[in-house]
């Protein structure tokens, strides 16, 4: 059976330009969050204590069945395009909202006062020398179900800020669809239309953290 992509697939879809020629601007710089220096320390201790996941890796039953669960389909795009386990290592969490610690308390209610509800909080790292291949999200926490094409209105109240703990580093940068971001200072935060590809990369020298706020908005 032939492989068939899922970016061919979202291009048919033509919610969005896939024009890498363009200078459409494709990231919404947002108003920067507080984030005190006191902070790190934990906020880099709750992640990197976590397990090592990767960009490629799925059930055999997903791979089979691939069309029908858009988070296999990610996956295989990934390794069609050469992506493996260890260039797309990362650590993630997700903060318990029954058991907060101050700063993920403090940035959720930052969040609230910007108008986001429903909110929930995340914390990456990338090592030098790994990539989050071309994607976009899903938002699974706060959706029931697969993702359903023809359903792309259901995401327009979902919101996603990406905040950056601390300052740039050589090597760390961030593209959504045309749009390329470095030189960043602690506390700048970023968001982008839902469905919309982007990527993360670390290719420094110097562990990559993000924090990421994900709820829905009025529109």
């Amino acid at each position: 059976m032939v492989y068939k992509k899922l970016l061919d697939k979202m291009k048919s879809l033509k919610n969005w330009h896939y024009d890498p020629s363009s200078d459409e601007r494709d990231v919404v710089n947002l108003k920067p969050y507080f984030i005190d220096e006191n902070w790190l320390e934990d906020i880099k201790k709750h992640v990197n204590d976590a397990e090592f996941s990767d960009c490629v890796w799925c059930f055999k039953n997903e791979e089979d069945d691939y069309e029908n669960n858009v988070l296999a389909w990610t996956k295989l795009d990934h390794r069609s395009y050469g992506y493996n386990k260890e260039n797309t290592r990362y650590k993630q969490i997700q903060i318990d909202n029954d058991n907060k610690p101050c700063w993920a308390e403090s940035l959720l209610k930052q969040a609230e006062q910007r108008g986001m509800h429903e909110a929930y909080l995340g914390v990456n790292m990338q090592v030098p020398g790994t990539i989050n291949p071309w994607h976009f999200d899903t938002y699974q926490r706060l959706k029931s179900g697969h993702f359903k094409f023809g359903n792309e209105q259901e995401f327009e109240d979902i919101r996603r800020h990406l905040i950056f703990p601390e300052n740039w580093h050589w090597g760390h940068f961030f593209q959504v669809g045309n749009s390329v971001v470095t030189n960043w200072k602690a506390g700048d935060s970023i968001t982008w239309e839902p469905l919309r590809y982007h990527l993360a990369c670390n290719a420094g020298i110097m562990p990559k953290y993000t924090i990421s706020i994900t709820g829905k908005i009025k529109i």
